[in-house]
């Protein structure tokens, strides 16, 4: 099942106190015709997040297209976890992920307002595609997204040296379900890690 954007959400659902933070794994799926280590802007497309593998797996096989290529990387993406929701705070078509998020300007909002009793919605606040804490020259689209999901299970969390994978769709016939290659994927994650970071310190986590 894939995430929806935070926008589309009920009302209701983010009124609920965020609990923890942490750094977690979303796997984006996006699409091309091209080598998958070629530099070339990637897209957003509804439903192309999701929480796991075998769900962006199956959204590949429900498009298959002859002559597509279907590529899923694991994103290292921002988890603000209430009570049976969750929102996700994730970027594409970035080196180093949330680097141009204003993370100085974070700490002295956090510092004043009481992050231990701040809601889902104060917080989409914070991240979503409008908010000042992004550049002004900052894309509005296909870069920074808050996506949100009710009811699941736990996302899976990413420690500050694990290794995250990229992967890409070979086909072997329409009669057979797609295969896949598997390589690194090495962009820098130290800002999200760093934005938990501070998140954390006060909720009093740390």
């Amino acid at each position: 099942m894939s995430l929806i954007d935070a926008t589309n959400a009920d009302a209701d659902d983010l009124l609920y106190m965020v609990r923890s933070v942490e750094v977690v794994k979303v796997y984006f799926v996006w699409t091309g015709r091209n080598a998958w280590w070629s530099t070339w802007s990637t897209r957003y497309t509804p439903g192309c997040f999701h929480r796991t593998l075998e769900s962006a797996k199956a959204l590949c096989e429900s498009r298959r297209v002859q002559g597509t290529v279907f590529y899923i990387d694991e994103l290292p993406s921002l988890g603000l976890l209430a009570p049976e929701r969750t929102l996700i705070v994730s970027e594409i078509n970035a080196d180093q992920f949330l680097a141009r998020y204003d993370v100085k300007r974070l700490k002295s909002i956090t510092t004043a307002l009481p992050v231990a009793t701040m809601s889902l919605r104060q917080f989409w606040y914070l991240f979503r595609i409008e908010s000042t804490l992004w550049p002004s020259d900052y894309p509005e689209r296909h870069s920074a997204f808050v996506s949100f999901e009710k009811n699941s299970a736990p996302f899976e969390v990413i420690e500050k040296t694990q290794e995250l994978s990229s992967y890409s769709s070979e086909s072997y016939g329409p009669n057979y379900s797609l295969g896949w290659q598997r390589r690194p994927f090495t962009n820098d994650r130290a800002m999200v890690h760093a934005i938990c970071d501070v998140l954390k310190s006060q909720i009093g986590e740390l």
